[in-house]
């Protein structure tokens, strides 16, 4: 057998270095997809390293029998390499895979070889698909996603699929399900992160009323026009996501006319923040993580400042139609702040006056008395 066992067998100091290489060849076919296994540089830089193996075996004294089948597969493997960067009629018809099989099957080496392959096949194989987990994981990180699922990738490549799609669930976008989708480059070995799908998850109310408006909007992978997972889950939520096309400002929302997709829209994120007295906007580093959030498409928390001096906690995000900046209080319900301070300020005491005339009923009577 061409490879060693923790035990008696003693240690097989050239096939240590062939897996060496086998592993660097795996790495390298992800780096470099588009290389061919018998370039001639490759090819070239295999054989030299085999040779130095040789060379170095010459000087090693008292070989095992392990050893001893390993240099005679890394001669058989020298020659094959000659052939094929120094071809001549003799060595292309020795090294014609039928009869190259043939002649070492009856020299007695085939089983010697199929051995030596199988275990250099695995080695640069599985380093290969460590390597493209990798690749896939930074591609995916790149987007926004964040999540580790090295195991379910290693699992499919191994089986040399043309493509396969994962369900996934991204940690700051927990109300959207995502389907991502990962294709084999042709003729290679190697996966890439081709695109995502991505649904918005349903509330509570929306299953209760059995209401299925919840699209399937798909993201492909690209550089000219990218979607972050996050941005994603907001816009299968109906939120506007602002994108800089061609020097440009454009605000991105879903289309419902027909399959689900995106449509454009002009609107001036700093004009309509103008209208308001907000107390984030006043320092600049609060104003810009302000702007930040709703250019991806989420809420953000914002105070209030009315003439009075009083503040007010409120949810603010984009409209669906991006045409206009929309208020919630805490609790999620609608708020209109064009409403004038004195009729803001009547509101805001009638509210807490309900609040505490509902505390005083749930003591009398033990439950929690609702105001809709």
């Amino acid at each position: 057998m061409p490879t060693e066992t923790n035990g008696q067998r003693p240690f097989n100091r050239p096939m240590d270095l062939v897996r060496f290489y086998a592993e660097q060849e795996g790495a390298h076919k992800v780096r470099s997809p588009l290389a061919h296994k018998d370039d001639p540089t490759a090819l070239q830089y295999l054989k030299s390293q085999y040779e130095h193996i040789l060379t170095r075996l010459r000087k090693m004294p008292r070989l095992t029998t392990d050893e001893r089948k390993t240099r005679s597969y890394l001669r058989h493997e020298v020659r094959r390499m000659r052939a094929k960067l120094d071809p001549s009629w003799a060595r292309s018809i020795v090294h014609f895979r039928p009869v190259n099989w043939l002649l070492n099957t009856l020299l007695g080496r085939q089983t010697n070889y199929a051995q030596h392959q199988k275990v250099i096949t695995a080695y640069t194989k599985n380093t290969a698909i460590e390597y493209n987990v990798a690749q896939v994981h930074q591609q995916m990180a790149e987007a926004g996603f964040t999540g580790q699922i090295e195991k379910a990738l290693s699992k499919l490549m191994e089986h040399e699929l043309p493509a396969f799609s994962l369900r996934y669930v991204q940690p700051d976008a927990p109300n959207a399900d995502f389907m991502l989708h990962f294709t084999r480059i042709p003729g290679r070995d190697i996966y890439y992160f081709k695109g995502f799908d991505v649904t918005a998850r349903p509330d509570l109310q929306s299953v209760i009323a059995n209401d299925p408006a919840t699209p399937k909007m798909t993201f492909p992978i690209s550089k000219d026009l990218a979607f972050s997972a996050q941005e994603a889950a907001n816009l299968a939520h109906g939120r506007p996501v602002q994108k800089e096309i061609q020097g440009k400002s454009v605000w991105f929302m879903q289309d419902h006319s027909g399959i689900p997709a995106l449509q454009q829209r002009p609107f001036d994120l700093e004009e309509a923040l103008g209208a308001w007295n907000l107390k984030e906007a006043r320092n600049r580093s609060d104003r810009a993580q302000l702007i930040q959030t709703l250019k991806t498409g989420g809420k953000a928390t914002v105070t209030l400042l009315s003439a009075d001096g009083m503040e007010e906690k409120l949810q603010m995000k984009l409209g669906f139609n991006a045409d206009r900046l929309v208020f919630t209080d805490l609790r999620g319900r609608y708020v209109d702040p064009s409403m004038p301070d004195e009729l803001r300020s009547r509101a805001r005491h009638l509210n807490q006056d309900l609040q505490q005339r509902q505390k005083a009923v749930s003591k009398r009577v033990g439950t929690p008395l609702k105001i809709h």
